[in-house]
């Protein structure tokens, strides 16, 4: 389907290639569990979909109004039929061996969860594919053969979004990888080919990176016990180069002073053969035991505080795990807090302390960003200091703006509020036996689920597909229209000049006096810079999140206002300076030109 696409690594499937991704991704408490038959039947009704789950204000509280009377009425046809079938939670009876991380591989436990296992490889049927300028570095080695016997290869089918859908991605990350290489996602299952073979890294695998090794932080379990083992997640020294980082002649990277730099500033190539487990059991769950819920990555987790431990806020631990790569973070190194320069992934978001999760907000996020001076990429025409936000589905879901309606409304299987789980790992029965399926989607792609969201709603799929045909409609013409000003503001600012980063090559590069004689001086020119840095977060935070608008269309709705509201402010500023004002229509002129030009 046709998306608008956010600086991420991974969209149409709700988890993670992303990542990122862009990409991330975990799985549910209940999800690892050795089930067990607790009546005769299943029921379809143990699942429906969170990304039906908002719709425009009025809309939402009408369908959440609808939704809970039809909750209701199926809870009392279930009680006068048959009871549904309910995962058991059996903790193991021997633990696997463990690696020499520390880490139990996900066939470790086959024996003793043999429906979850095999429902978490069929996620290596959703193969990544390679497009865009490294295709000829992903074609080298096109095996993506990951687990279990599926064999796949990868393929070239995968949709590009930063060229084939939204060019205005070229232009909103400009200077970043994302402007380069985005395409559609592979299963979790390839978490490691796909950062290996990443074009927004360049050639990890031949030591041609820029990435560094915190890129693995939501691909593999084994860095955070690495990085445990090397004396803890926040200072950890990387000690040696790996073997394959010797072999393509990457060096031990050290500080001015000739110390050693945290391992998670090391190169990613030092990563490339050493972590071989892809997202797996022990990202989610207890390493010994997965009927407990475990989070590897220590900043989700201070940033979760007493929520964590309390459940007060209806958010069960499961959904908690997920959100600790289903979250808004950044791995920007900071110049001006030693706290957040070592490379480690940060949540935008201050310890809770409260137990309540009022640290998560759009606004807390970008003042965290501002407070920190974190800035993931400088934009050279016009001197913003840019941000990439990642796909923050669970702020998005559970606390921002209220969260999503469907938070609110009762399963009527489990008798507790709809979560991630219900969703994106429903129960499934083989044999009687009920399980929760770990094989990651879209609820749109399970006809199951589909079926029981049905029971509320007249169509899911209609319902779901016209909140992100709006959401990411009006999304796209915010991107299209920032774009446009990106253009307007750097004609006023900006001229060409020799690339420092290309010997004898030009490029456009800020030049204040330049803007100066534009009109744009010194407080004009910060203003539009800052304005080009929230814009890039309220137009990226729902363009990143996996559920296409679905999740919380009354947040989404308010960051595309929010994002118009700036661009207004700015537009009188370069107007005022003898510029253009901007629309989606002037960046769909000019894209259009140089397509023909190209041609």
């Amino acid at each position: 389907m046709k998306r608008t696409k956010g600086f991420k690594l991974g969209k149409q499937t709700v988890v993670w290639v992303l990542a990122l991704m862009a990409v991330a991704a975990t799985v549910a408490l209940a999800a690892c569990s050795q089930p067990s038959q607790s009546s005769s039947s299943a029921s379809s009704a143990d699942a429906s979909s969170a990304a039906a789950s908002s719709a425009t204000q009025e809309a939402t509280e009408t369908e959440a109004s609808s939704s809970e009377a039809s909750s209701s009425e199926s809870s009392e046809a279930a009680a006068g039929s048959a009871d549904a079938l309910v995962p058991a939670f059996d903790a193991p009876t021997t633990v696997p061996e463990a690696d020499e991380f520390g880490v139990i591989h996900y066939d470790g436990w086959q024996d003793q969860y043999p429906l979850q296992v095999a429902s978490y490889l069929e996620n290596s049927y959703n193969v990544p594919g390679y497009k865009g300028e490294y295709a000829e570095i992903t074609a080298e080695e096109p095996d993506t053969t990951s687990v279990g016997d599926i064999k796949a290869t990868a393929s070239d089918g995968k949709m590009d979004y930063t060229f084939d859908t939204n060019p205005e991605i070229q232009v909103i990350g400009k200077g970043y990888g994302y402007a380069k290489y985005y395409t559609e996602p592979g299963g979790h299952t390839y978490s490691i080919w796909s950062i290996e073979h990443n074009g927004r890294l360049g050639d990890v695998r031949g030591g041609g990176t820029k990435g560094i090794l915190a890129c693995y932080a939501c691909k593999t379990p084994q860095i955070h016990f690495d990085a445990e083992n090397k004396g803890g997640a926040e200072t950890w020294k990387l000690g040696e180069v790996s073997a394959h980082a010797k072999e393509v002649g990457v060096e031990l990277k050290t500080s001015d002073a000739g110390e050693e730099l945290p391992g998670w500033k090391q190169s990613a190539t030092n990563g490339a053969d050493v972590y071989t487990e892809n997202v797996s059991c022990a990202n989610c769950h207890q390493n010994d035991n997965p009927t407990e819920a475990n989070i590897v990555r220590a900043d989700w987790k201070r940033v979760l505080g007493k929520a964590w431990e309390s459940n007060s806020l209806d958010i069960p631990q499961s959904a908690m795990v997920c959100g600790q790569c289903h979250c808004d973070y950044s791995m920007a190194l900071s110049k001006t807090d030693d706290e957040y320069s070592n490379g480690e992934p940060t949540s935008p978001y201050e310890a809770d302390t409260d137990g309540t999760l009022s640290n998560i907000s759009p606004e807390k996020a970008l003042e965290f960003y501002d407070k920190h001076g974190i800035v993931d990429w400088t934009y050279a025409s016009t001197g913003a200091k840019m941000l990439s936000i990642r796909h923050a589905e669970f702020e998005i879901y559970y606390v921002m703006d209220g969260g999503s309606s469907m938070r609110k409304v009762t399963n009527p299987t489990t008798g507790e509020a709809y979560n991630c789980a219900d969703c994106h790992m429903p129960i499934k029965s083989e044999d009687g036996t009920a399980y929760h399926s770990h094989k990651w989607t879209s609820p749109l792609d399970d006809p199951e689920v589909v079926a029981s969201c049905d029971t509320c709603h007249t169509d899911t799929v209609k319902f779901v597909k016209d909140i992100q045909k709006d959401v990411d409609g009006r999304n796209a013409e915010l991107g299209k229209r920032f774009a446009d000003f990106i253009h307007n503001f750097e004609a006023l600012v900006a001229t060409e000049q020799d690339d420092p980063a290309n010997e004898g090559q030009k490029a456009l590069l800020l030049d204040e006096a330049f803007a100066a004689e534009n009109g744009i001086d010194a407080d004009k020119l910060a203003k539009l810079q800052d304005i080009q840095r929230k814009v890039t977060y309220y137009w990226n935070l729902p363009a990143a999140d996996n559920s296409e608008g679905a999740h919380n269309q009354v947040l989404f709705n308010r960051m595309i206002d929010e994002g118009n509201k700036l661009l207004d402010e700015g537009d009188e500023i370069i107007v005022a300076a003898g510029g253009k004002a901007s629309s989606a229509a002037q960046f769909e002129e000019w894209y259009a030109a140089q397509q023909k030009k190209a041609a």
